[in-house]
């Protein structure tokens, strides 16, 4: 068990010298303005850049008027060359209340999968789950959320498992794709019948000092 604890923490502590992040955009719009800041958006998307942005959602359940952004970045520097210009910043600031940004790196045992169209038509309802885990102790949530990992998978994956590199940290970000809010309480009441993930989810949460869970859909922009 020491060998898997030290095997998990290097994991977490080695993946950070690696430079590609994601940085997930939360934007809090002003009332009647979500469809032209879609607009202002969709404008704003430039292929000459390295950065990508791999998807977007607005919130149905948790959150109103929230706009997400999941953005791929291959180096902090590389963020810091293609962050929007200023033209955009002055237009979207007339649209939104507040925004906040969260520098995330995955977690080796989850690396990102790919948001093709595809998949982004087929699943209409996405759930964005954040959890702030207790100081000291991201290590050991991750050694409890993989003995369970391979288990949950069965059923359905998440695109992604990610950690906080600059923002709140200790913070854990998952985000599963739904064909439907059937199909989420159908999967979620699948993997509680299994007794090595509801052992999981037990152990998981003993580490955790919050849990949030926002339903969102995708845009296409």
């Amino acid at each position: 068990m020491n060998n898997f604890r030290n095997l998990i923490n290097n994991g977490i502590r080695n993946y950070s010298t690696k430079t590609k992040i994601y940085e997930l955009k939360t934007y809090n719009i002003l009332p009647n303005n979500i469809q032209p800041f879609f607009e202002l958006l969709g404008e704003s998307k430039d292929s000459s850049t390295s950065s990508n942005r791999l998807g977007t959602w607005v919130t149905e359940m948790g959150s109103s008027n929230q706009v997400i952004s999941l953005v791929e970045h291959q180096s902090l520097d590389d963020r810091q060359v293609n962050e929007w210009n200023s033209k955009f910043q002055s237009k979207a600031s007339k649209l939104i209340e507040k925004q906040e940004s969260l520098i995330l790196r995955e977690f080796p045992w989850a690396p990102f999968n790919k948001i093709s169209d595809e998949k982004s038509a087929e699943n209409k309802v996405w759930e964005l789950r954040t959890y702030q885990s207790k100081p000291g102790k991201l290590g050991q949530w991750a050694i409890d959320f993989t003995a369970g990992f391979t288990e949950r998978k069965k059923i359905s994956e998440p695109v992604g498992v990610f950690y906080s590199e600059f923002g709140p940290l200790n913070t854990i970000v998952h985000l599963w794709p739904y064909k439907s809010f059937e199909d989420r309480f159908r999967i979620r009441d699948l993997a509680l019948k299994n007794p090595i993930w509801v052992e999981t989810v037990a152990k998981t949460t003993a580490n955790l000092a919050s849990m949030e869970s926002k339903t969102i859909v995708p845009v296409k922009l």
